[in-house]
């Protein structure tokens, strides 16, 4: 079959598949005949030519939302075998019975014949009854749910086309208007060749009217020029009456007689800022005999140095004492008794023998 794997979603109402030949029209309704079981291609079930080339099983799958809630059904068909599944429950042995329930596509018995089709319609085939007998069709339309639809569509179609003549004539009588309007225009054919002249002319008074304006922009430029000429004339004469000028000498020591100025008076404006500070000074005490004072300071002087001296001879006497006392530490340690007395060589012996002698 023609589809691979198509997905379809009806819109609400009245859903129209349409396009050109051999892209799978007919194949949906086919596919729709299988999933319901109906007979119409009951005698092809047992064949594999609508599973596509390559392929090993195809499938119809429908979910539909009736009062009783959501239902999902899926028709498959392989090479010698064909089944269902009716909301997750596998059939494998004849369609399910609740199918015809959920679907409603059942094949309709009326009008003393054993069933028709009503839903469905092969390709070739008029729409169900259109073939039929008038009592028959009566019979049908009297025992189908869809028949206030198939009526409504009637009158839709009865409207449409008493508008269409509507439409159809008020097109007609608005055409006789324009072929008036259009011979009432028929003398524009001689205005052309005027409204273009006009036009060429209307073009050239535009372009002459640019150039009259750069002509006007370069008399006011001559004009101001010769004002300008005038002046400077003027003002030449006046120049011409003036004694020449005397002749320049060297510079050189003027510029740094007058930079030595500006030093200079520099100079003299710190000058006075510093007298303004002095001014604001005490007056300094008067001097006083200064001799005793001198010999003070040299006696300290010399009292200095002899506390010095003194601070490095007792310096040297630490240092002499800390050489004796390791030097003691080391003797102790060879010789931890007197070799006279006997008696245990320490700080504190030491320190008895050096007060008593």
């Amino acid at each position: 079959m023609s589809h691979e794997d198509t997905l379809i979603e009806p819109a609400t109402g009245i859903t129209l598949i349409c396009g050109s030949n051999n892209i799978g029209k007919s194949a949906i309704s086919i596919a729709l005949y299988f999933l319901s079981a109906a007979k119409s291609y009951q005698s092809q079930v047992g064949r594999d030519w609508m599973i596509r080339h390559g392929q090993k099983q195809a499938t119809v799958t429908v979910e539909v939302e009736n009062k009783d809630g959501l239902h999902k059904i899926q028709w498959r068909r392989k090479k010698n075998s064909e089944g269902w599944t009716v909301d997750g429950v596998d059939s494998d042995r004849g369609s399910p019975p609740e199918l015809d329930k959920i679907l409603k596509l059942k094949n309709e018995c009326f009008g003393g014949k054993s069933s028709m089709q009503v839903h469905l319609s092969e390709q070739k085939e008029p729409l169900f009854i259109l073939n039929e007998t008038g009592s028959y069709i009566a019979e049908c339309f009297a025992s189908t749910n869809d028949t206030k639809y198939i009526l409504k569509m009637q009158s839709v179609h009865k409207r449409n086309i008493l508008e269409a003549k509507k439409n159809k004539e008020y097109l007609e009588n608005d055409l006789e208007t324009k072929e008036v309007e259009l011979s009432h225009l028929s003398t524009v054919k001689n205005i052309v060749p005027l409204v273009e002249n006009a036009e060429n002319l209307h073009e050239k008074i535009n372009k002459n009217k640019n150039s009259i304006d750069k002509i006007h922009e370069l008399l006011n430029k001559e004009k101001k020029i010769s004002c300008d000429i005038e002046v400077n004339s003027k003002l030449i004469d006046k120049l011409s009456d003036l004694n020449s000028p005397p002749e320049l000498e060297v510079t050189a020591d003027l510029f740094n007689l007058l930079k030595d100025i500006e030093k200079y008076k520099t100079q003299q404006i710190d000058a006075h800022k510093s007298v303004g500070l002095l001014k604001s000074l005490k007056t300094p005490p008067e001097l006083i005999e200064t001799e005793s004072l001198k010999n003070f300071i040299s006696n300290y002087i010399k009292k200095i140095d002899e506390v010095e001296k003194v601070s490095d001879v007792n310096k040297k006497l630490n240092e002499t004492e800390l050489e004796l006392q390791n030097e003691f530490k080391e003797y102790l340690k060879e010789n931890p008794h007197c070799p006279t007395c006997g008696e245990v060589l320490n700080e504190k012996f030491l320190g008895h023998i050096r007060d008593h002698g």
